[in-house]
């Protein structure tokens, strides 16, 4: 209606989406260059500006730009029924009913315009008037300021958020360094200097064989940085009499020794070599801890790095899982921040078997609380740090299962066997062996055959061997069960 009249000029694309969307409309004028100012002065020579929102905008009480770009035109404008313009620009605009039949609302539409052209000066003040009301609210040096005149009393709450209710609780952080560079040793310099609103003690953890070397000068350098570090001699490896490397150890015997030897806290959080901390990444999680007393675990979110295209990328890991295997993307381990009242003492019975998995077992067998904050940049899996012949995924796999089977076990195998307790109730305690279900008594097995205190070769050997009769046993029961069905 308003093109046939004649009083109203159309800018926008011609095609969209391979459309000719304005073809039959006399009015149209040709497409309008994005860049922010061009159309700004096309309103300002039109004078008045006809601002339409959609049914999601109204819905939403948002407007589109075009209401923005009017004001700070300078044009009088007529607007439909939408909230949020009642909402800042009161009566400085003119209002039209669009759920209205077209016909009516046409109809006020002109006597808006018959209006203005008969008091052009109160139409003016009007036009002055929203553009004040853009000057004060909207215009992006006003937003810009009013953002950063905000900024420290947000920061403040946010941090309130994640700063540990209880100061005086102590973190013992251990950033491993399992082969000596100095670029490594000052990432966890920095990490830990990074660190605030929270009571720390950082252990740097180097190779018990490097440590006889050149520990003396990591010391030193410890000394002459402001942050609380010391060192500690780990064995990170396993050498022969003449002093040659026998073999690396498994990631699980080495965090087994650090929790047993080096933590004295409460909490501990243990820090990869390829692992940088941002500055609220410890006092989050322990915020967290302090919120969730029944949770021993709290994680934080991890940024992996990755390159693409001869670029470096990083993207946001995905929730640690603690059914996830050794080929899928690592889980980290400075993200997690563990309550030791909280870990199971049975923990050391498998934890030295497993290398990939070993942060596995003590993220799954806790009952965790995430921060969700990303606090931790992660560079990927340190493969100078892959012991020699480490043990296979798959039977890394079955000890998660033999420790955990409620846990641990392939989900589409727990649903077809017998029905697992919720994790934290009490269990039944079984009087004898045949009261006790195939998972318990091989939990059972695993344990013992664990305590027994004999060589790790040995123990090596005994324990493959039971695996491989336990896969046998298990085989030849299937099968005879099969026959019997049949």
């Amino acid at each position: 209606m308003l093109d046939q009249s004649g009083d109203i000029r159309i800018y926008g694309p011609k095609i969209l989406a391979g459309v000719e969307v304005w073809h039959g409309y006399k009015s149209y004028v040709g497409p309008v260059p994005f860049d922010g100012v061009s159309v700004v002065h096309l309103i300002n020579m039109g004078g008045i500006a006809l601002v339409l929102s959609s049914a999601a905008h109204r819905q939403s009480e948002m407007m589109s730009c075009r209401i923005f770009e009017s004001a700070a035109a300078g044009a009088v404008i007529i607007c439909d029924e939408n909230a949020f313009a009642r909402r800042y620009f009161g009566d400085s605009l003119l209002y039209i009913d669009t759920t209205l039949p077209p016909e009516e609302t046409y109809g006020q539409v002109q006597s808006h315009l018959n209006w203005i052209k008969s008091e052009p000066a109160k139409a003016l003040e009007l036009a002055k008037q929203a553009q004040e009301v853009f000057r004060k609210n909207f215009r992006l040096e006003t937003c810009l300021e009013r953002i950063y005149q905000e900024l420290p009393a947000r920061k403040e709450k946010l941090e309130c958020l994640y700063t540990p209710k209880r100061r005086g609780e102590k973190i013992c952080v251990v950033f491993l360094m399992p082969e000596f560079r100095s670029e490594v040793l000052q990432q966890h310099i920095a990490s830990c200097l990074a660190q605030k609103n929270v009571s720390i003690r950082g252990i740097v953890a180097m190779d018990a064989r490097e440590a006889e070397i050149i520990g003396p000068r990591v010391r030193s350098r410890l000394i002459e940085s402001p942050a609380p570090l010391e060192m500690a001699p780990v064995h990170f490896t396993e050498c022969r009499p003449n002093g040659s490397l026998r073999r690396r150890r498994q990631t699980g015997e080495v965090v087994s020794e650090v929790i047993a030897n080096l933590v004295q806290e409460e909490y501990v959080c243990i820090v990869a070599p390829y692992e940088r901390l941002f500055s609220d990444h410890l006092c989050s999680l322990l915020r967290t801890l302090q919120d969730s007393e029944a949770a021993g675990c709290a994680w934080s979110d991890m940024l992996l790095a990755r390159r693409s295209d001869g670029e470096d990328q990083a993207d946001l890991s995905d929730d640690p899982d603690a059914g996830s295997s050794a080929d899928d993307p690592p889980i980290g381990f400075g993200r997690f921040l563990f309550r030791m009242s909280a870990l199971e003492t049975r923990l050391r019975t498998a934890l030295p078997y497993l290398d990939a998995l070993a942060m596995h077992l003590l993220f799954g067998t806790s009952k965790s609380v995430p921060t969700r904050r990303c606090t931790l940049f992660s560079t990927g899996a340190d493969y100078s740090w892959k012991p020699v012949g480490a043990t296979p995924a798959s039977l890394e796999r079955e000890i998660l299962i033999d420790f955990s089977p409620e846990v641990f076990q392939p989900k589409e195998r727990s649903q077809s066997g017998p029905q697992q307790q919720p994790r934290g109730q009490p269990q039944p305690t079984p009087l004898s062996l045949a009261g006790m279900t195939p998972e318990e008594r091989t939990k059972l097995a695993v344990e013992l055959a664990h305590a027994i205190p004999i060589p790790y070769v040995v123990k090596k050997l005994a324990f493959g061997s039971y695996r491989l009769w336990f896969r046998i046993h298990s085989a030849l029961s299937r099968s005879g069960a099969g026959d019997g069905r049949k």
